[in-house]
């Protein structure tokens, strides 16, 4: 019954290697792709980390004493990027510390020298600032809260070691305790950062959501000009009396009703989803969501968020309607469409980790020529009410969608549309001996 199976096995792994197409794509390319990516992944942790090791942080002082002047002279010893505040009030601070950009904000409030004089806890005040959802935009922010930690442990070994016996033990465990708040979109929030972290990592499949539906998006339109070639129907159908630019025009449309179809769902998914995200950051205490802390889609954000996703998902369905020119077959068609994964993972593992502004420019053009960077990016911003990064996103895609559908009319207006081959490797051709 199964004479001859081994024969054909050998067959069928000769054929599909002599594509080269095929070895290409399924063999040399996971070579390529995951030491890639592996790199860029340990690059964008190591960024992340450098970043919040260097995190700005401001120290609004109204104590003045002397255990307070140690604290500020550990923190300028560890962290150089240190700016002292010479406010009024707490909210003058918040407001100074919002307009230069500091990652965090620590407040030693009167008192704070006299408690632990006295053998009491000193209490230091942490304000976490988050302009970004991105891990070292929470990590950046919450350094303020692990000096303090550190000190206070410094703190302790100082207590143990000066023999101070008429104190209680909860004071040489705990000298200095943090109490840890959350600063975003300028609206305090009396939360840890960690909370906040747990929270926003649940936003960490969006863009791993875009990028599978943008893939199954660009898969579904290679096939459209392939299929015709496969089954010799591209002929036929340029034969009909209709002009090139009509059937051009006609496979656009219907790209464009799956676009608005696929943007549709992916806005109507999120929200449920969104709705379903909260944590719960004690006992006997309420659920975090989302809508909460701040952090939601606006109705306008909501918007801009579905045009972005539209115009990715145009410009990558007409891009995969034009790479499909050069395919001989669905297989093909389908192989060619694989060597854009890449550029578009990337961006996508990439800024789950790290700010795009805070990359280096050798890394960060690249990822600004991208178009699928900017939905990321808009994926993430939007959340905040930063519209910045959406506008820009949406023209240079929209100016990148019409480069591809002005090369796919020349394509189009030629013959080409029939004869175009895109060969990787170059088959040696034999000349028969005479």
């Amino acid at each position: 019954m199964l004479k001859g199976l081994r024969n054909i096995i050998k067959k069928e792994i000769k054929d599909l290697l002599r594509d080269p197409k095929i070895l290409f794509g399924m063999i040399l390319m996971p070579i390529i792709i995951f030491p890639v990516m592996g790199l860029m992944m340990g690059f964008s942790m190591k960024t992340a980390v450098e970043t919040a090791k260097s995190a700005r942080i401001a120290i609004w002082d109204s104590d003045g004493g002397a255990e307070a002047k140690n604290l500020i002279e550990y923190l300028r010893n560890i962290n150089p990027n240190i700016v002292i505040l010479n406010s009024s009030s707490l909210n003058e601070s918040i407001n100074v510390s919002l307009e230069l950009g500091v990652s965090s904000l620590i407040v030693i409030p009167e008192g704070f020298t006299e408690n632990i004089s006295a053998g009491l806890p000193g209490v230091v005040k942490s304000y976490t600032i988050i302009r970004s959802l991105a891990f070292s935009g929470i990590m950046s922010g919450a350094s303020g809260e692990r000096l303090i930690e550190a000190y206070s442990r410094i703190l302790t070994v100082r207590i143990i070691s000066t023999r101070i016996y008429d104190v209680t033990p909860d004071f040489v465990l705990n000298p200095i305790r943090a109490s840890s708040m959350t600063i975003i979109k300028g609206r305090v929030i009396p939360i840890s950062p960690s909370i906040i972290a747990s929270v926003a990592s649940q936003t960490i499949t969006t863009p791993i959501m875009l990028t599978i539906m943008i893939i199954f998006a660009m898969q579904i339109a290679a096939t459209s000009i392939a299929i015709e070639k496969e089954e010799k129907t591209l002929e036929t159908l340029l034969s009909l009396p209709v002009s090139r630019f009509g059937i051009l025009a006609g496979k656009l449309g219907g790209t464009i009703i799956i676009a608005v179809l696929g943007a549709a769902a992916f806005m109507v998914g999120y929200l449920v989803y969104a709705n379903q995200i909260f944590v719960s950051y004690g006992e006997d205490m309420p659920q975090v969501s989302l809508e909460s802390i701040g952090i939601g889609l606006t109705p306008q954000a909501f918007i801009v968020l579905g045009v972005v996703i539209f115009m990715a998902l145009l410009s990558s369905l007409a891009l995969s309607l034009s790479i499909s020119v050069f395919a001989e077959d669905v297989r093909s068609a389908q192989t060619l469409v694989g060597y854009l994964y890449l550029p578009l993972m990337i961006p996508a593992f990439m800024l789950m980790m790290v700010d795009l502004n805070s990359l280096p420019l050798p890394i960060a053009i690249p990822l600004y020529l991208i178009p699928y960077t900017y939905v990321i990016q808009a994926s993430k911003d939007l959340l905040l009410g930063e519209y910045t990064s959406s506008i820009i996103g949406i023209a240079y895609i929209s100016l990148f969608t019409l480069a591809v559908l002005y090369f796919a009319a020349r394509m189009f207006a030629t013959e080409k549309i029939l004869t175009a081959r895109l060969r990787i490797f170059r088959r040696k051709t034999i000349t028969p001996k005479t």
